[in-house]
Order: C-alpha cells, then structure tokens, then sequence
C-alpha cells in the first residue's frame, strides 16, 4: 500500500514484488492480510525531546539541565541504551489530565 512510513507490511517473495511492482497483482489479490507495525518516527514526537532532556540530566553534556541536584541520577539499562524503547513506554502511558501538563522528570 501506497504509505512512506511502513505501517501496513505483508511478506512477499520477490516474484510477487515484481508483480505487485509492475501492477500486475495487487496486495488483495495476494490474499494475505496485512500486519500492522506501530512506527515511531523521532520528528513530531515529544517522547524523543524529553529523552534527550532526560539523558543530558543524568549524563551530562552541554546541556542546560546539567546541575549538581542531577548528580545521582540515572536512567535505567534499556531506556538509556534504546531511546525507541523510551519512546515506547512514553506512549504507552502517556495521558492528559484535563488542563494540567505533567512532565516526568525522575523515577525511584
């Protein structure tokens, strides 16, 4: 299907690319249903900005948010080696409370 981010996947062998290439099959005349992939995309998602705000508290850098009340942070083993794992978790609990903003700041 005509999508740029890859959203909607079916497996097909490389004869049945050619012909779906060629338009000489189309993907419901494979028969196969497609799978739905979620994709994050790092521009237009907030989750990415907060964790690199997240990382530089806990890291360093030349970050405006290095201060010594950041000295004992961390971030946990996943979040800090996979920011897409931290994306995940962000939009996974990610909710909005009528006018309030939450931010995450730390986690014990």
């Amino acid at each position: 299907m005509n999508n740029n981010y890859y959203k909607n996947l079916i497996y097909v062998s490389a004869e049945e690319y050619e012909l779906l290439r060629k338009h000489v099959k189309t993907v419901v005349e494979l028969g196969r249903e497609q799978e739905y992939y979620d994709y994050n995309t790092v521009k237009g998602n907030p989750a990415y900005k907060i964790y690199e705000g997240i990382y530089a508290r806990c890291y360093g850098g030349s970050s405006l948010y290095v201060n010594q009340c950041y000295d004992d942070a961390y971030m946990c083993d996943d979040w800090k080696n996979s920011r897409d794992s931290f994306a995940e978790w962000y939009s996974a609990n990610y909710y909005e409370c009528g006018v309030n903003a939450w931010q995450l700041i730390r986690i014990y």
